[in-house]
């Protein structure tokens, strides 16, 4: 394997045995067993020394994040920076990688102990006594569960929403769906209740607008809760552009803001 650019040139000729996705400047490839780094003109910037089947991560292609790269050795995981030196020493048995460029933090499990350490492996917040939910921090909000019932804490690990909800919370435009006494309901990142459960259904806001569902049919509220359109599909979808795609009577419409059928 090799790369090519958008003009079908060669770029790098193809020599691999693996190739990954390029971020950050460099791409992980592999060779005769081994993994290293190039970059994006084909000079080996780590050279190959990680064992290629124990670094093959399924969900992370994109192996540099935020100037860290995720890396196997002798099946524990830490972090290698940009010169290939180990700056987080390979010590866990899990870890997620480095994605939030708000807090710089990233999830880790060492045995019993879990919790987020920051790029210099200093463990800045302990959650052994408590499951997180997710992928880490997003809008400064993490995820986690107890005894089945979901909230979130902050970035200095105290919780800002407590144990409240049956479900995940999950925020899209700083609003997420919240389940109580199975009933669906939306709360804001502070955890106020910003519109009461009352529906049997519901899924995110966008464009400001969100799909519930009050017995078999689904409608769309605005940010105050209002029905802006009347709950008379069998499904619906998020807005996007302006459109929203339903679903009545075994046919797909898409319809626009007005619940009026454009397609």
């Amino acid at each position: 394997y090799g790369f090519i650019n958008k003009r079908g040139k060669v770029i790098i000729r193809p020599q691999f045995d693996t190739t990954y996705c390029f971020n950050e400047g460099l791409a992980k490839v592999c060779i005769d067993g081994k993994c290293g780094f190039v970059d994006r003109n084909g000079k080996m910037a780590i050279k190959p020394w990680l064992d290629a089947e124990e670094n093959f991560f399924e969900f992370d292609w994109n192996s540099f994040s935020l100037g860290l790269a995720k890396v196997s050795v002798d099946g524990k995981l830490g972090f290698m920076d940009r010169a290939g030196k180990m700056v987080v020493p390979a010590i866990y048995d899990d870890a997620l990688t480095f994605e939030d460029d708000i807090t710089y933090v990233t999830h880790v499990r060492k045995g019993d102990t879990q919790g987020f350490i920051n790029q210099t492996g200093k463990m800045v917040i302990d959650n052994s006594s408590y499951e997180i939910d997710g992928c880490g921090f997003s809008d400064g909000l993490c995820g986690f569960v107890i005894d089945g019932k979901y909230g979130c804490i902050g970035t200095d690990g105290r919780i800002v929403i407590p144990p409240i909800s049956e479900t995940s919370l999950s925020f899209f435009e700083r609003t997420s769906r919240v389940k109580i006494n199975g009933k669906w309901g939306y709360l804001d990142v502070k955890g106020d209740i910003t519109i009461k459960p009352v529906f049997d259904d519901a899924s995110f806001f966008s464009e400001g607008l969100a799909p519930v569902k009050v017995g078999d049919s689904w409608g769309f509220i605005d940010e105050e809760g209002r029905f802006v359109i009347s709950p008379r599909f069998d499904d619906a979808c998020t807005f996007s552009a302006g459109r929203a795609m339903v679903r009545k009577g075994g046919e797909y419409l898409l319809i626009d803001r007005r619940g009026e059928v454009v397609f």
